[in-house]
């Protein structure tokens, strides 16, 4: 047995003895290069990691057409290690194994035909394999405990990022290392919530905030109408034609907010689609800015591409590949970042059509990446105007449903507090 192989089966044998280790930490099968341990340790994805025996591993595996990995093989397997110790260790040498694989292929493949494409998915493997590699740490408290006892009797710096009173309540404001994902049907007004509402509440009321926006659905001057019309409560139609439109009275309105926009930090970018150019535009920011608060908005999770070598990637692994990217990097930076997603069709053909989080696209990742998810859902029961933001995971406090009211035409949400 090849060192490979031996690092594949204690993975395995770790999540069969204690099956919590499955959520500990993520796993992708196409790390594992023995066929065997790829077929179990699919059939422990198919289970959610939630067995209480390795024959009901048997079964799934059974079931999935693998005659060869019977219960005997699996107890084996089981019974190879003596300790689960270190097992995010030997998850992140699998990773990087699976990572310094496929640079090799490509080099090899570049050498023979040199291609822009080939070069590009190089680069792209070389910067994971950089993010992934191993930080020495002296694991010294004193520092720890020494900050703690001078918190005694001061505060910490406040870096958490102030928006609706009603967030602030649940969440205790947007925090550092924050991925806050909201969710909702095409129509509902996402956009115009995350985008326009909580960025222009978040500027009005954070001293300091740097904030990014990736809108890969609309051009900037789109947005910048939609600021315009929600800070100056005019019909954003009458908007698009300013010159023969709008009064004289409300062109200077207009330039009035025009000019309380330049006043901030706040970046569009709306010609950047691929996951490395997004974190790379963030990381840039962030070390030009040198701002404490720093927010991140994506508008959305299912226009955001990955460059692969080669061949059509699975959904469920681009969602997951992006997620967890994104995570890291806000707990890395101490940002926080919204990210927008849309909800499975399937939701539409049900009687009570309030949002859960099974109804995320490929929400396994989502769900176990993001701190936050909540969703904007119109009850049909309710007057048109109203909207609601049901929060359904919250991992630093409480669940609630907040209620809005929203304005259509001008792209204003305001918190309904009375009921």
């Amino acid at each position: 047995m090849n060192d490979q192989t031996e690092l594949e089966q204690e993975i395995i044998a770790s999540i069969l003895t204690k099956p919590e280790l499955f959520r500990v930490v993520r796993i992708s099968e196409r790390w594992f290069t023995n066929s065997d341990y790829k077929i179990v340790f699919e059939a422990i994805t198919k289970s959610g990691g939630s067995f209480s025996s390795i024959f009901e591993i048997a079964k799934i595996v059974l079931d999935m057409g693998h005659e060869q990995i019977s219960v005997s093989r699996l107890t084996e397997i089981k019974n190879s290690i003596a300790t689960t110790e270190h097992f995010r260790s030997k998850v992140q040498l699998l990773e990087t194994s699976y990572l310094e694989t496929n640079l090799r292929e490509l080099s090899f493949e570049y050498s023979k035909s040199p291609r822009t494409e080939t070069l590009s998915a190089m680069v792209d493997y070389a910067m994971l394999l950089e993010s992934k590699s191993v930080k020495s740490e002296s694991g010294s408290m004193v520092e720890v405990i020494n900050q703690y006892e001078k918190n005694l009797y001061e505060d910490l710096p406040d870096r958490t990022i102030k928006t609706y009173w009603q967030f602030d309540n649940a969440f205790g404001g947007l925090y550092p290392g924050m991925l806050f994902t909201i969710g909702a049907r095409p129509g509902v007004g996402k956009t115009a919530f995350a985008v326009v509402n909580l960025v222009l509440k978040a500027l009005h009321r954070n001293q300091g905030l740097s904030v990014d926006i990736f809108t890969l659905e609309m051009q900037r001057r789109e947005l910048l109408l939609r600021y315009a019309s929600n800070l100056t409560g005019i019909n954003g139609y009458r908007l698009r034609k300013p010159n023969s439109i709008l009064t004289d009275a409300e062109k200077v309105k207009v330039k009035e907010q025009l000019e309380y926009l330049k006043g901030f930090d706040l970046k569009v970018y709306d010609q950047t689609f691929d996951l490395h150019s997004i974190i790379y535009q963030i990381r840039d920011h962030v070390t030009t800015s040198g701002n404490p608060l720093h927010l991140v908005v994506i508008d959305y999770l299912g226009l955001i591409t990955l460059k692969q070598a080669s061949g059509r990637v699975e959904p469920r692994l681009r969602i997951e590949e992006i997620t967890r990217q994104l995570k890291l990097l806000a707990n890395e930076l101490g940002i926080v970042i919204v990210l927008l997603s849309q909800l499975n069709r399937g939701i539409e053909a049900r009687q009570d059509k309030t949002p859960v989080l099974g109804d995320l696209r490929e929400s396994g990742s989502i769900e176990q990446d993001s701190n936050v998810v909540g969703f904007l859902y119109k009850d049909p029961a309710e007057e048109r105007n109203r909207i609601n933001f049901i929060i359904r995971k919250n991992r630093e406090g409480q669940l609630a449903q907040i209620r809005f009211k929203y304005n259509g035409d001008t792209m204003q949400f305001e918190e309904i507090s009375d009921y």
